[in-house]
């Protein structure tokens, strides 16, 4: 059977995959073309076709990953920075939500070195190796700081709420124990 009918028979399930992820229609169009462009580009490369659905599921999953990860880039460079929220619905009108609010307010507690290693890697999506000659110090030394202050935040933020996990780690509930968040 040809390469391009085997994807035709597949597009349902990637359609399907696709729409299970993203909400809105327009850019499930996007991703479903953009799976098909990927799919015609190394169509040349493919060799064995057995499981080409199977190939093209993940080829979409990446796509949406992706997807995802230039949308949260592209809202996380507007992150409140340097910024002790004290009036909440103030900084809310200026278009923060109420969880990017709280978040910061744990990440100024943190000490400055690591505060500023974790804004500029995860927060402004900088790699890890510009943010180390940015800062001056060595590549290994920021990976330090950064699971650092992952690890300082996490804490922060544990001890704050009482929390409440399922067998897989995942949160269920939480009740606030003092109004630090």
């Amino acid at each position: 059977m040809d390469n391009r009918n085997m994807f035709f028979e597949c597009e349902t399930k990637i359609t399907n995959r696709i729409t299970n992820k993203v909400f809105d229609k327009v850019e499930v169009e996007d991703l479903r073309q953009e799976v098909f462009i990927r799919f015609a580009h190394s169509l040349k490369n493919i060799k064995n076709t057995d499981n080409l659905c199977g190939y093209l599921l993940r080829m979409t999953d990446n796509i949406v990953n992706d997807f995802y990860r230039k949308k949260y880039r592209a809202t996380s460079d507007n992150f409140i920075e340097n910024e002790t929220v004290e009036n909440v619905e103030e900084v809310a009108e200026k278009g923060y939500s109420l969880p990017e609010i709280s978040l910061m307010n744990f990440i100024n507690k943190l000490p400055e070195k690591y505060k500023e290693a974790l804004i500029l890697t995860e927060l402004k999506g900088e790699s890890q190796k510009n943010v180390a000659e940015k800062l001056n110090i060595s590549y290994s030394t920021l990976k330090s700081r950064v699971q650092r202050a992952r690890l300082m935040l996490k804490k922060e933020i544990l001890n704050c709420c009482d929390y409440k996990f399922d067998t897989y780690g995942n949160i269920i509930s939480c009740c606030e124990n003092n109004p630090c968040c």
